[in-house]
């Protein structure tokens, strides 16, 4: 038989696991413990150009895995974009690939400078 006062006890004590939940999270030092982890790294030690030079007007062969074909088919032009240089904050560089096409890639797609 339904017993409707350990079915609303039980419900409560969920209840109340929610709030206390809610006030783990809502603590203020709870808070700043958050804000502390979530600190970006200082910028000049932020390097997403793994390469390590300016890469303006350089032309590169990119990764296999995130492209087929053969070195010449993957070559690219890199013109401008955060990812060009080893100091900036981002990956995206712009540039025109081994066909003509202008595009965009990310700096961690770079396999190595064609030489």
């Amino acid at each position: 038989m339904f017993n409707a006062f350990n079915f609303l006890k039980k419900e409560v004590e969920k209840i109340w696991e929610i709030k206390a939940a809610r006030r783990i999270r809502q603590n203020p030092q709870n808070r700043q413990k958050q804000k502390k982890t979530k600190k970006r790294k200082n910028k000049e030690t932020f390097h997403l150009n793994h390469l390590g030079k300016d890469l303006r007007k350089i032309t590169v062969i990119l990764k296999e895995k995130y492209y087929n074909g053969s070195e010449s088919v993957r070559t690219f032009k890199c013109e401008t974009g955060p990812g060009c240089t080893p100091d900036s904050i981002g990956d995206k560089i712009i540039g025109t690939f081994a066909d003509g096409e202008k595009g965009r890639i990310e700096s961690y797609e770079i396999e190595k400078t064609k030489e």
